[in-house]
């Protein structure tokens, strides 16, 4: 059961703004959401209803304006730990609510709370009409109605770029221990992901957990706290929690993606020492992607998609069992959930995909062939041209429209048949390098003289992502192998429009 009460948890909620005023914020209403059941939840939605105006005691999700035109505006704001301290705190940007517009919360375990705020802001032509409105929550659900004529036009996967209330991981952003003699370092891979709606890239860090709390406080017998690692806008931000015997999930920094967890146990004498067990492997990724799993097992994670009139969502990972020397497709259901076939034939009319495609031998996964159609297509960038004599330039193009670039992906005509050395490529944005830690961490694509089959590269991650327009891309060649050197090379870069 879930309860929708005031902040301090004593009663009921009730919704009124004393002060709500044309083309003005009106007060701000405190809130707590606690779920009394006896189950863990995934993807509550808050939603908000007006009273009609023509029928007293008759709430309603559209056709009165405040719903249809959006003048609410909701968030989360924290949680208390009291009751669950495991719960992950969440908190969010002002959200527009109402007709057709909710606030999605990504889980919420027995006995936890979660805080919020909602305001009012009706526009300046709005009528001097007092209105009543009610909060709740639909549960157990992962699709929400759309009319159709929005899923015929953007059918597909949504990207979020641009959503300024939106970030996730895309790929990358593993964390590990250290691999021989446990330290106090996490190894965090490089990766691609969004912050705010804007894309954003961090290389390969390593991060120091010492015997130091949240508070600032030395650890002691029998305490630990936990860490959050996340995607920041300046990288990956390390997050400390309070020390305890049961210690509390920290809160990421608010509109950061949260990354993974880390448990920190009290130490005497010597630095911290991290064991694989104490990484929560929580990691997440976004856009519906799928992963290997154990055996004959994939792991679907997170996402959000339009299709079939309804909008779809999905905030946690969940194993799918996969059939042994088969090719297994991926699909996603109305309901919002996956489904895993062996035929090419959709599982329903509705159903959106294949977005996977998983290669299967007797005992695990041996293949992954990406489908995921996106309800606003790419934009992609092609340059390619033959390799000169001596390395420099191959080709170049002008950018006529904003752009955010998500991966680039690079093709060599061959190994040059060389007897030493590399060929490398480098793209630059102006007189910049994408790449611009080289130095210190080369992600540009490298061949060496004797590669051997499709010399395909697309797992570098570059550091400039914005493209405006009128700016000159240019691809080149940095090194050349020794006696020998590629007939042509080319790079995509797969973007979204900002």
């Amino acid at each position: 059961m879930i309860e929708i009460l005031t902040a301090d948890l004593t009663g009921p909620l009730d919704v009124t703004f004393p002060f709500l005023d044309a083309g003005l914020d009106s007060d701000v209403v405190a809130f707590a959401v606690r779920n009394t059941g006896a189950e863990d939840l995934t993807d509550l939605l808050l939603v908000l209803q007006a009273e009609s105006l023509s029928q007293p005691g008759l709430y309603v999700s559209v056709g009165v304006p405040p719903q249809d035109e959006l003048w609410g505006r909701i968030r989360l704001t924290g949680q208390d730990n009291s009751a669950a301290p495991a719960q992950q705190d969440v908190r969010t940007d002002w959200t527009p609510i109402g007709a057709y517009a909710s606030l999605l919360v990504p889980s919420l375990l027995v006995d936890g709370v979660r805080l919020g705020e909602l305001k009012m802001r009706p526009p300046s032509a709005a009528a001097a009409v007092t209105y009543r409105w009610r909060l709740s929550a639909i549960t157990a659900e992962h699709s929400r109605p759309l009319p159709p004529a929005l899923t015929v036009a953007g059918r597909g996967i949504l990207t979020h770029v641009g959503c300024r209330g939106h970030s996730a991981l895309w790929r990358g952003f593993e964390v590990t221990s250290s691999p021989t003699t446990p330290d106090d370092l996490v190894h965090v891979a490089g990766g691609v992901g969004i912050v705010r709606g804007d894309v954003r890239t961090a290389l390969a860090a390593e991060i120091t957990l010492d015997q130091v709390d949240g508070e600032g406080a030395a650890l002691g017998v029998g305490l630990s706290y936990r860490a959050a690692l996340s995607l920041g806008e300046l990288g990956v931000t390390l997050t400390k929690g309070a020390g305890a015997i049961s210690p509390a999930w920290p809160a990421v920094p608010a509109g950061e993606a949260l990354i993974d967890h880390v448990l920190v146990r009290y130490r005497d004498g010597d630095p911290t020492e991290i064991e694989p067990a104490d990484i929560a492997g929580s990691l997440t990724y976004g856009r519906l992607r799928v992963t290997a799993g154990d055996g004959l097992q994939a792991v679907a994670h997170a996402g959000q998609a339009i299709a079939g009139g309804t909008w779809r969502y999905w905030s946690s990972r969940q194993t799918l069992p996969l059939a042994a020397e088969a090719t297994n497709r991926v699909w996603q259901l109305a309901t919002g959930e996956p489904a895993v076939t062996q035929s090419a034939e959709a599982p329903e009319t509705t159903a959106l995909g294949p977005i996977w495609e998983i290669e299967t031998d007797v005992a695990a996964v041996t293949g992954l062939a990406d489908l995921r159609p996106y309800a606003a297509a790419p934009v992609v960038l092609h340059l390619v041209g033959a390799l000169p004599g001596s390395p420099g330039e191959v080709d170049s193009l002008m950018v006529h429209q904003p752009l955010a670039i998500e991966q680039i992906v690079y093709r060599l005509s061959d190994n040059g048949g060389g007897s030493a050395g590399q060929t490398v490529l480098e793209l630059a944005i102006g007189v910049d390098t994408v790449y611009t830690s080289q130095a210190t961490d080369d992600q540009r694509p490298a061949w060496p003289f004797d590669a051997a089959g499709e010399l395909v590269a697309g797992d570098g991650i570059h550091e400039l992502v914005t493209l405006r327009r009128g700016d000159i891309l240019t691809l080149s060649s940095a090194e050349h192998p020794t006696g020998g050197t590629p007939a042509w090379a080319e790079a995509y870069l797969i973007c979204s429009t900002l």
